[in-house]
C-alpha cells in the first residue's frame, strides 16, 4: 500500500538503528539491530533461498554494492558488540604499532608490484599500438604500389602500355615490396597483379611488342611465346604465404621452390609449370587449381620435354620434387594421378 516501508527502507532503518545503538554503547540492542540488517541484506541479495520470503520484496532500487557494504558494516557492529570483538578491537591498534616496520615493507612491496603492473600494461599497449601502426604502414605501401603500377602501365586512353623499361621498373618495385610486407600483404599484391592480367603472358605484335586486343574487350594471351607485364621469375623463392588467400592467382611458371604454402587458399590458381621443389603445401585448398595444362593425357613436368604441348599437357606440369603435399584438399582425379606419378614417395604414402 502507498506509504508503507519498502525493503530498501527497512534495510537503511536497521543499519541506522544499529549505528545509533553502537554510539550509545548499548551492545545488545546494537547486536539485534545488526542481525536485522544482515537478514534484510540477505533478502535483498537473494541469499535466503526461500521464494515465499522474497515474494513481498520489491525490486531493489539500491545499488548492490551499497547493500553489500551495509551488510559488512552490520557484521562489524555485531563483532564489535561482543566481548571478543571488543578485546580484539582494543588489541588491534597495539599490534599495528608493533608491526610498523613490517607494514612499511609490505607497503613498499605493494607499491613496487603496482608499478610493475602499470609498466607491463604500458608495454602491452605499446605493442598493440606498434602492431597497428605496422599494419597501417604496410597497407599504405601496398596501396602506393598498386597505384604506381596502375599509372605506369596505362596510357591516357585507358589502354595497356608497357615498354621494356616500365616492365623492368615494375619487377624491381615488386621485388622491393615483397621483402617488406607480411604474407597477407604479399598475397594481396599477387591477387591484384593476377586479376589485372599483369602476370598473364600476352600475345604481342611483331613490330613494337604492344599487347594485342582479342576483339572482345580484353587482350590475347599466349602461354608459349607471350610476354607478361610483370614476370615473377625468382621473386617468390622461399616466400612465406601460409594461410593466405591466393584464389585465382596466375603464377605463370614462377619459382616457388621452398615456399611455405601451408593452408593457403589456392582455389583456381594456375600452378602449371611452377617450380614447387621443396615447397610446403600441407593442408592447402587446391580445388580447381591447375597443376598442368591440357587434358593430362601425356602430361609431364616442365623442362622434361623439348617440345611443349598445351593440348596434351606435355612439358607443362609443375615440378613436385620433395614437395610436401600431406593433407591437400579437393584435388581432382587427374591432379592426384599427376602427383602420384611425379611427386616424391611421401605423397604416395
Amino acid at each position: 500500500m502507498p506509504g508503507s516501508l519498502t525493503a530498501q527502507h527497512r534495510l537503511l532503518l536497521a543499519a541506522l538503528t544499529a549505528l545509533i545503538f553502537l554510539i550509545l554503547h548499548w551492545p545488545m540492542a546494537a547486536a539485534a539491530a545488526a542481525c536485522a540488517t544482515l537478514v534484510q541484506a540477505a533478502l535483498l541479495l537473494d541469499l535466503d533461498g526461500l521464494a515465499v520470503m522474497r515474494a513481498w520484496l520489491q525490486q531493489p532500487r539500491l545499488p548492490r554494492w551499497l547493500v553489500v557494504l551495509l551488510a559488512l558494516a552490520a557484521g562489524a557492529v555485531l563483532i564489535g558488540s561482543s566481548g571478543f570483538g571488543a578485546g580484539w578491537a582494543l588489541s588491534l591498534p597495539r599490534w599495528l604499532v608493533a608491526q610498523q616496520t613490517l607494514l612499511s615493507d609490505l607497503s613498499q612491496i605493494a607499491i613496487a608490484a603496482l608499478a610493475l603492473v602499470v609498466t607491463l600494461r604500458q608495454f602491452s599497449i605499446e605493442r598493440v599500438i606498434i602492431k597497428e601502426l605496422n599494419l597501417i604502414t604496410q597497407a599504405q605501401l601496398v596501396d602506393n604500389f598498386i597505384q604506381g603500377i596502375s599509372e605506369m602501365v596505362s596510357d591516357g586512353d585507358g589502354f595497356l602500355e608497357d615498354w621494356p623499361l616500365e616492365r623492368m621498373l615494375a619487377e624491381g618495385r615488386l621485388s622491393a615490396l615483397i621483402g617488406g610486407v607480411d604474407p597477407t600483404g604479399c598475397a594481396r599484391v599477387l591477387r591484384f597483379l593476377s586479376h589485372a592480367s599483369l602476370l598473364t603472358p600476352l600475345q604481342r605484335d611483331q613490330r613494337v611488342g604492344r599487347p594485342m586486343l582479342d576483339g572482345q574487350g580484353g587482350y590475347l594471351s599466349d602461354r608459349l611465346n607471350g610476354v607478361p607485364v610483370v614476370q615473377l621469375r625468382q621473386l617468390l623463392v622461399g616466400v612465406n604465404l601460409a594461410y593466405t588467400d591466393l584464389r585465382g592467382v596466375d603464377f605463370n611458371g614462377a619459382d616457388l621452390s621452398g615456399a611455405d604454402l601451408r593452408g593457403a587458399d589456392l582455389r583456381g590458381a594456375n600452378l602449371a609449370a611452377v617450380n614447387l621443389n621443396g615447397a610446403n603445401l600441407e593442408g592447402a585448398n587446391l580445388e580447381g587449381a591447375l597443376l598442368f595444362h591440357g587434358s593430362g593425357k601425356d602430361v609431364s613436368p616442365t623442362g622434361s620435354e623439348l617440345r611443349v604441348d598445351l593440348g596434351s599437357g606435355r612439358g607443362t606440369g609443375a615440378l613436385l620434387g620433395r614437395t610436401r603435399l600431406a593433407g591437400v584438399r579437393h584435388l581432382t582425379p587427374e591432379a592426384r594421378a599427376y602427383c602420384n606419378r611425379w611427386s616424391g614417395g611421401e605423397f604416395r604414402r
